[in-house]
């Protein structure tokens, strides 16, 4: 999606500016693993997205009813989502399932 295209330039072309080597390898790394998740959500491949998750993976949101964690249950709101939602992407609410991926 255009959207996408957007967010993978504008990652792709943030400098590390002021980080030393270690710094600079670790962000490199983390840009890798969001642009394999974007590139899952837009092939809109579960099992893709489902690569870049922990086991562990836990989802909060202000109410605390909506919520949820573990990766099968992941799957099946990866799914719903997809299902659902076909051609429109909002990646606005991705950030709290890929921070503890991209921390290393």
């Amino acid at each position: 999606s255009a959207a996408s295209d957007v967010y993978k330039r504008q990652v792709s072309t943030q400098s590390t500016g002021g980080m030393d080597t270690e710094d600079g390898a670790r962000a490199a790394r983390a840009r890798a693993v969001l642009d394999r998740y974007y590139d899952a959500i837009n092939q809109h491949s579960v099992p893709g997205m489902l690569e870049l998750v922990a086991m562990d993976l836990r989802v909060s949101f202000l109410e605390p009813e909506r919520n949820w964690s573990g990766k099968s249950l992941a799957e099946t709101k990866f799914a719903g989502w997809f299902a659902t939602c076909p051609d429109a992407v909002s990646y606005t609410h991705l950030t709290l399932p890929t921070k503890r991926i991209v921390e290393m």
